[in-house]
């Protein structure tokens, strides 16, 4: 029987690559973002469905986001909460802005669409997968914003598998490293220059 995945972040990265995996297993898949254009682009490839909306924002999965995935489906599944990036700079050199952008990219986002989502993934005893990062469990350099986020991360995770395991939704975090995406590529660039690197070399 084929499932109902939400992904958060699908225009782009990890969260692009997922409905191709999903859709491949002959799931329904919804795609949510902030860019209209990447988002379709994915959708168009993959068969998803695109939901234009910043899944920081609560009133925007009450208003917008749940009602039109609720609607087509009656329930989700799967929510992959893969929104993020955002955060690289050190303490100091941290704006009040770029911290508050990233918490809502890396944290807030997915604090949101799991408050969102957690009636349905209750009734459907679902499951709720966060694309944490290797920031989640070490400090990077010069990421003051994206490692504490991302180490916060991982606490609403736990916190989510304590309060709904006994209900039936399973919550868990991957972590991964470096991935190959325009963003990271862009992260590369001091490095390259610095060291006279490749791209595949800085990675």
């Amino acid at each position: 029987m084929a499932r109902v995945v939400v992904i958060t972040g699908g225009g782009t990265g990890i969260g692009a690559a997922c409905p191709r995996l999903m859709r491949a297993a002959g799931d329904r898949v919804f795609i949510t973002g902030r860019r209209e254009a990447p988002l379709q682009a994915v959708a168009d490839e993959t068969g998803a469905t695109a939901l234009v909306g910043d899944a920081a924002d609560g009133e925007v999965w009450r208003q917008r986001l749940l009602p039109a995935i609720l609607d087509q489906t009656g329930g989700i599944d799967v929510l992959i909460c893969s929104a993020g990036g955002m955060g690289n700079s050190p303490a100091a050199e941290t704006s009040d802005r770029q911290w508050r952008e990233a918490l809502d990219g890396n944290l807030t986002s997915a604090f949101a669409s799991v408050r969102a989502c957690l009636p349905s993934l209750i009734a459907r005893r679902g499951n709720v997968l966060f694309v944490a990062s290797i920031a989640s469990l070490a400090a990077g350099p010069q990421a003051c914003g994206y490692v504490t986020a991302k180490h916060a991360l991982i606490g609403l995770m736990r916190s989510v598998a304590r309060d709904y395991g006994p209900q039936g939704v399973r919550a868990n975090a991957v972590c991964p490293g470096w991935v190959t995406t325009p963003m990271a590529d862009e992260e590369m660039r001091p490095l390259m220059q610095a060291e006279g690197l490749s791209l595949t070399e800085a990675y």
